[in-house]
C-alpha cells in the first residue's frame, strides 16, 4: 500500500510541471483591449480633481458629476485622495493639480463590455480569457 501511495506522489509530481498553464503575457494594468471607455447613458461619473498641497499631500475636489448622493462624492473623493501616488515627480510639487475621470458603469456600459469581451475573444482565439479578470 505504501509502495503504491509512493508511486501515485511521484507521478503527481511529475505531471505537475507538464499540466502547469503557461504564465499570462505582461500587459498594462487596468485596461483591456474591448473596453468602452468614456462616460455612456446610465453610468455615473465624476471628474475629480487632487491639488497637492505644501505637505505633498493631495486635496480632492469634485468637478462635474452626476452622482447626487453627498456620502458617495465624499467616498470618491476620499478614495481617489488616499489612494493617490504620484506616477511622475513633477506631479507631486505643490500646486499641481491632477484631473481623472471616475465612472462607474451603468447596465448599458456593462452590456456594451460583456458583448465586446466576447466578441474581442471570438476573433482572438490565441488569447485566454483566464488572463483578463472580469
Amino acid at each position: 500500500m505504501r509502495v503504491a501511495s509512493s508511486i501515485a506522489v511521484v507521478l503527481i509530481a511529475l505531471a505537475s510541471p507538464a499540466l502547469a498553464k503557461e504564465a499570462c503575457p505582461a500587459r498594462e494594468t487596468g485596461t483591456y483591449p474591448w473596453a468602452a471607455n468614456g462616460v455612456l447613458n446610465g453610468d455615473l461619473y465624476a471628474w475629480v480633481y487632487l491639488k497637492i498641497g505644501k505637505d505633498h499631500r493631495p486635496e480632492c475636489f469634485m468637478g462635474a458629476n452626476n452622482i447626487n448622493d453627498s456620502d458617495e462624492r465624499f467616498f470618491v473623493c476620499n478614495a481617489f485622495a488616499n489612494g493617490w501616488k504620484p506616477a511622475r515627480a513633477e506631479d507631486a510639487v505643490p500646486g499641481t493639480v491632477v484631473k481623472r475621470l471616475m465612472v462607474i458603469a451603468g447596465p448599458n456600459h456593462a452590456k456594451l463590455d460583456k458583448d465586446a469581451r466576447r466578441r474581442f475573444f471570438a476573433e482572438h482565439p490565441d488569447e485566454r480569457p483566464d488572463c483578463y479578470p472580469e
